[in-house]
């Protein structure tokens, strides 16, 4: 508490600074700080972000983390398989024990592949050249269907 009032913010939030909470003078724009804590106070917090977490951290538990860890496995190890078959650059580890619930692919028209996937309706990243595509909870394997329709004929 003693070394508060020696420490400089290094950045100014407006809650930072005397009068934050005068909302009648907020252009007045006196920039002395607190003299506690709320000195680096940098911003407003995102309550509505905050309330959209819980509740989508309330679905996933009801759903099941391994329940949904398995429904995308088996999303993925279906698209590898259907891409490796067809000679495909799968740059997605073949070894489930080293991969994350993303599927990435070298195709000969990745920009090309990434318009028509998104004129599917599949959302996918263009990353370094490959598409990559994070299947989840809300995929189906309709999706993924609809997006191999689009990535083999490119391979």
């Amino acid at each position: 508490r003693e070394l508060v009032h020696e420490l400089e913010p290094r950045q100014i939030g407006w809650l930072a600074v005397r009068g934050s909470y005068d909302f009648s003078r907020l252009v007045d724009y006196d920039l002395t700080w607190y003299g506690d804590a709320r000195r680096f106070e940098v911003g407003t917090l995102p309550y509505h972000d905050l309330a959209a977490f819980c509740a989508s951290l309330e679905l996933l538990l009801d759903v099941g983390l391994d329940r949904i860890a398995s429904h995308v496995d088996t999303l993925i190890e279906n698209a590898i398989s259907r891409l490796h078959a067809a000679g495909a650059t799968v740059v997605t580890p073949d070894d489930p024990a080293h991969r994350a619930a993303i599927l990435t692919v070298r195709v000969k028209n990745p920009a090309q592949a990434s318009e028509q996937l998104a004129r599917a309706g599949i959302v996918c990243s263009l990353r370094e050249g490959a598409i990559r595509l994070s299947p989840h909870l809300y995929s189906t394997s309709d999706d993924m269907e609809r997006a191999l329709e689009v990535l083999l004929p490119e391979v």
